[in-house]
């Protein structure tokens, strides 16, 4: 999950455009890495922080379920 704030687009840094290419790189097809990116609209440098960490966690709990499969067994352990 890479994530920036639309406010910083303009900054000299370039880290909106050089965020956008990290995450095109990041997810060639064979590469096997899933990466999103988002630009998160009216948000700064820091105020990005609350809902990007938000969206980072939901992004990783979902990636963490879709890959944990238990049995029933290992879910309910009888003994």
């Amino acid at each position: 999950m890479l994530g920036v704030g639309e406010l910083e687009g303009p900054h000299k840094s370039g880290m909106n455009e050089n965020a956008l290419e990290l995450s095109k790189r990041l997810s060639l097809k064979d590469s096997g890495v899933n990466v999103q990116f988002k630009e998160f609209e009216g948000e700064g440098h820091l105020s990005v922080l609350p809902p990007l960490i938000n969206r980072a966690l939901r992004f990783a709990l979902k990636r963490a379920k879709e890959h944990l499969v238990l049995t029933e067994d290992e879910l309910f352990p009888s003994g």
